[in-house]
C-alpha cells in the first residue's frame, strides 16, 4: 500500500514526515524539493497518522487513515 503525496497550486515540498498515534515518526524524507511524493506504508499496521508537509510557504497538517 502506498499513500501519494501531491500539492495542488505552485506550493513545493521540502520535507514530508508521518506520525503514527503516538507521536512516533514513521517516515522522515529529509531535505527535498518536490511536487509530488509516493510513501510505501506495507510494514504498517492499521490506524491514524499525521502527515506534515513543510512546503516553501507553510506547513499543512493532516489526519490519514490506514486501514
Amino acid at each position: 500500500d502506498w499513500i501519494n503525496v501531491h500539492l495542488n497550486g505552485s506550493a513545493v515540498m521540502r520535507s514530508v514526515d508521518l506520525y503514527d498515534a503516538a507521536g512516533r515518526c514513521m517516515y522522515q524524507s529529509g531535505d527535498v524539493v518536490l511536487e509530488k511524493t509516493r510513501v510505501s506504508t506495507n510494514q504498517w499496521p492499521a490506524g491514524l497518522y499525521m502527515l506534515r508537509v513543510q512546503t516553501d510557504t507553510g506547513v499543512l497538517t493532516k489526519k490519514i487513515y490506514i486501514q
